[in-house]
């Protein structure tokens, strides 16, 4: 068994020594290094991220179809990817800035600057979705840059979105009135053929009675029409398939802020500091021992 010589017995000693000789330096060093990270803190000011999740809007219109569902259309009023490109356009971001009341990015100030360069939408994974983000000074900050964005991104849409559907509801209120009245008529025509009937005044053949039936047999197809294109329209305005461009994950910033804070930054700089200083403190000893190592196995 090979056991340590006297030389190298002794480097290990010196070793343990200096590293005790040196501790003032090395905490010393340590200090340094928790206000260099307090330092750093003030150049790197906390930054919260805020999130949110945005459906586009969908408008269904009806076909003219011959059978329910198939019958109704629906449409988004902007594709995802266009809606992606259109929300991190630059002239988007300064539109934002200017909601939120502050300068241009090159203005100087620090909250407009961040505030354009991180405002960044990205697709989900549904066709309807769009992720949207934003990081500010502050977590009011950065919900308000959210919610600025949307109400500029979300007005085109909107634009779109009432014209449409408010013709869609007068279509079927219009429908709705004609479908009343020639359900109307068909009462009148049905109690006229059954007031002739029971006073037997005329046979089936009486031109009278077949002018009747006639009007009664259109006046009913015109209502299985009616009924049709009211079903259609219903179908259109309900809410499952016409909708506005709309937030569906509210705005989420976090409690904490995503960078680090003062006191961890002073924390990191402390452990830095004694690692340099314990690797410092010794190096010498460290090198001396190599040598020597090296050279009794050498020998």
């Amino acid at each position: 068994m090979h056991h340590p010589t006297a030389a190298v017995r002794r480097a290990s000693y010196g070793l343990v020594t200096q590293a005790s000789g040196s501790i003032r330096r090395i905490i010393l060093i340590g200090v340094l290094g928790a206000l260099g990270g307090g330092v750093v803190s003030f150049f790197v000011p906390p930054k919260w991220t805020a999130r949110m999740t945005v459906q586009l809007g969908q408008i269904s219109l009806p076909q003219g179809g011959s059978s329910g569902q198939g019958s109704v259309k629906s449409r988004p009023i902007e594709n995802q990817l266009t809606a992606v490109d259109r929300y991190n356009l630059p002239a988007m971001h300064l539109r934002v800035l200017n909601e939120l009341g502050l300068p241009g990015p090159d203005s100087g100030s620090r909250e407009a600057k961040i505030v354009f360069g991180t405002l960044t939408a990205m697709p989900a994974r549904n066709p309807d979705l769009i992720m949207v983000q934003v990081s500010a000074y502050s977590r009011d900050a950065a919900t308000a840059a959210l919610a600025a964005s949307f109400k500029i991104f979300a007005a085109p849409h909107q634009g779109m979105f009432d014209p449409a559907v408010n013709d869609l509801k007068s279509q079927l209120a219009n429908t709705s009135r004609k479908l009343a009245q020639a359900e109307q008529d068909y009462a009148h025509v049905s109690e006229t053929l059954q007031s002739s009937t029971a006073q037997r005044t005329a046979s089936s053949s009486d031109p009278r009675n077949v002018l009747v039936t006639n009007v009664a047999t259109l006046i009913n197809q015109q209502i299985l029409g009616l009924r049709e294109q009211a079903n259609e329209l219903q179908q259109a305005t309900s809410p499952l398939l016409t909708y506005p461009t709309r937030v569906v994950e509210a705005p989420y910033t976090p409690s904490r802020s995503n960078t680090p804070g003062a006191a961890l930054l002073v924390a990191i700089g402390g452990a830095l500091g004694l690692l340099i200083g314990v690797a410092f403190a010794m190096r010498k000893t460290v090198m001396r021992r190599v040598e020597v190592a090296l050279h009794e196995h050498s020998s």
